[in-house]
């Protein structure tokens, strides 16, 4: 499962749009539609996500569950 640091967003249930550098490395990673990831923004939360699409520089997933005071 891909990783990604996304430091000081805050992290909810639904759809996000992925910031530009993080959505960077999905791509260079070859993240595809419907693979699972790992958000983590560095205050303790980390959210497990489905990529629902990427394009250059932008990067939709859509949040399942988040878990506080972990990452």
């Amino acid at each position: 499962m891909t990783r990604l640091v996304l430091p000081g967003v805050p992290l909810a249930l639904g759809q996000m749009v992925v910031p530009t550098g993080p959505a960077r490395h999905a791509r260079v990673a070859r993240v595809r539609v419907g693979e699972g990831i790992e958000l983590l923004n560095l205050a303790g939360e980390v959210a497990i996500a489905v990529c629902r699409g990427c394009a250059r520089g932008a990067c939709v997933v859509e949040v399942g569950e988040v878990v506080r005071e972990r990452g």
